[in-house]
């Protein structure tokens, strides 16, 4: 049994789902996968990947609390402005905030010691405020 026999039964087709599958696993033969303990690994030298960083964090919050909600959820984008970092949070948010609303979110930003990659976001949930109940009287 070689590898194009393993190739055509992983390639082929499954009727009853009417899907074709494929895996470039099977590309290769069985005996070229199979290396022993021995084998040395050759490394490949590669440069380094740059990445864009800075020091200043925005932090997004909602200009208002809903006291209906249990949490509010805050952004905090590493980002050069705040209308990348606007823009950076609508795309990542996968709820699908409009985080650029300025009158919805607010944005304060802080400098940092440390560098912090433009692109990330983390999404925070903070609870509200427990809301004032007023005790009974005996």
């Amino acid at each position: 049994m070689g590898p194009d026999f393993v190739r055509a039964h992983a390639v082929g087709a499954l009727p009853s789902l009417g899907v074709c599958l494929y895996s470039p696993l099977f590309e290769t033969s069985l005996d070229q996968r199979a290396m022993s303990e021995d084998d040395d690994i050759t490394e490949i030298a590669s440069p380094p990947v740059m990445v864009a960083e800075t020091n200043r964090i925005f932090r997004l919050s909602p200009a208002f609390d809903d006291l209906s909600q249990t949490s509010r959820q805050i952004a905090l984008v590493p980002a050069e402005s705040e209308e990348i970092a606007r823009a950076i949070a609508t795309a990542a948010d996968a709820l699908g905030r409009d985080w650029q609303d300025e009158r919805a979110f607010i944005a304060d930003s802080i400098e940092t010691e440390e560098r912090h990659v433009i692109g990330d976001v983390i999404f925070r949930s903070t609870p509200n405020a427990a809301p004032m109940k007023r005790r009974k009287r005996d």
